[in-house]
């Protein structure tokens, strides 16, 4: 008998016990001072409920301490744990995955965008002598009623033509049909976000005219247009305060209304009008509220302003110019000559320059 019983002592000794080593280290010489390989040796399955990384040694049956487990029990334990951590490993991969995706997606729109900046960002390029020649022609000959361009169901007579000269303001028709230029362009460039331009008639029709908010008023626009406006990246209103240009955006991209004055004053008005436009065209035509909780209302400091009483509708329209390339406003008052010549060129050529 005592053979007998020093024989099953020696099998004991030689059958693993299962521990789990939570810094994913082998336990070379497990010793029993700390609390911690006391729970390690004391309760395996304990250990599964508090730590995160889990990893399985066997270790030689001298260190066992605790409840004995049978063989198949601890078969179960082992090919259950490490099911767990295979599917820990897969979900890990994955995600990893899905992170390199996004990383690779905006590494390819970083690369775009500083494209775009290299290209967009230089000095806006000046007309040719001849080009010029043709602009002051058509401004200083024939009858101001004369039509000189007419697309997009707007014509420019040659008196609306001369308000691109120094010193003068802007009007409606040049507003309008230059902006046309502008989503045209944008259609044709498919790195350019997707754009829509409201002519000048929508803020006038939604607010100013009445001087009070009316949706009534505006509400089958979007539907004649077959504009689907939760569709599109940035959505750009002119505001026409009477004497004054300034511009608006819509920035689904970013969920935020901007607003851009050449001359550095707020409007929260206008946004807190823009943004009961926005929940009232998405009950209208979506049938569902839009959560704006997490919009901001945005009026920029840091943009180029204008230096005398002429120029805002130049700057309005360069700021929807630059907005629509997404392009960072690299002009200042000194370009607002040049940007009246080349404003008239497109408009006469029927096409943007750049």
């Amino acid at each position: 008998p005592q053979q007998q019983q020093q024989q099953q002592q020696q099998q004991q000794q030689q059958k693993p016990t299962i521990f789990i080593d939570l810094d994913e280290r082998a336990y070379d010489d497990l010793s029993f001072p700390s609390e911690k390989n006391k729970m390690l040796s004391s309760h395996p399955m304990s250990a599964l409920k508090h730590h995160r990384s889990i990893h399985l040694i066997e270790s030689p049956g001298k260190y066992a301490a605790g409840p004995k487990y049978s063989d198949d029990t601890r078969q179960d334990f082992i090919e259950s744990v490490m099911k767990s951590k295979e599917d820990l490993e897969t979900k890990k991969r994955e995600y990893q995955a899905q992170i390199q995706e996004v990383f690779r997606k905006r590494q390819v729109e970083l690369a775009q965008k500083q494209e775009r900046e290299k290209k967009l960002a230089q000095r806006p390029p000046k007309l040719s002598k001849e080009q010029e020649e043709k602009v002051k022609q058509m401004m200083n000959t024939g009858y101001g009623s004369d039509t000189i361009s007419s697309k997009f169901d707007i014509e420019i007579s040659r008196e609306d033509f001369k308000l691109l000269k120094d010193g003068e303001w802007l009007n409606d028709e040049i507003v309008n049909f230059y902006i046309n230029l502008l989503m045209e362009r944008n259609k044709e460039h498919s790195d350019c976000p997707k754009t829509f331009i409201f002519n000048s008639h929508f803020w006038s029709l939604l607010y100013y005219t009445a001087k009070k908010y009316d949706y009534s008023r505006v509400r089958r626009w979007t539907t004649k247009l077959k504009l689907d406006v939760f569709e599109m990246d940035k959505i750009l209103v002119p505001i026409h305060l009477g004497n004054h240009w300034c511009l608006a955006i819509i920035n689904f991209r970013e969920k935020q209304i901007e607003y851009y004055d050449s001359l550095g004053q707020r409007n929260d008005n206008c946004i807190s009008v823009l943004k009961s436009w926005l929940k009232d065209e998405s009950k209208n035509k979506r049938g569902k509220e839009i959560d704006m909780a997490e919009w901001k209302d945005v009026t920029p400091r840091d943009i180029p302003m204008q230096e005398n009483g002429s120029d805002c509708g130049v700057f309005m329209c360069k700021f929807a110019d630059y907005s629509s390339k997404d392009s960072s406003f690299s002009f200042t008052q000194k370009d607002m000559r040049n940007f009246r010549m080349i404003m008239a060129f497109e408009i006469l050529s029927k096409s943007t320059i750049f």
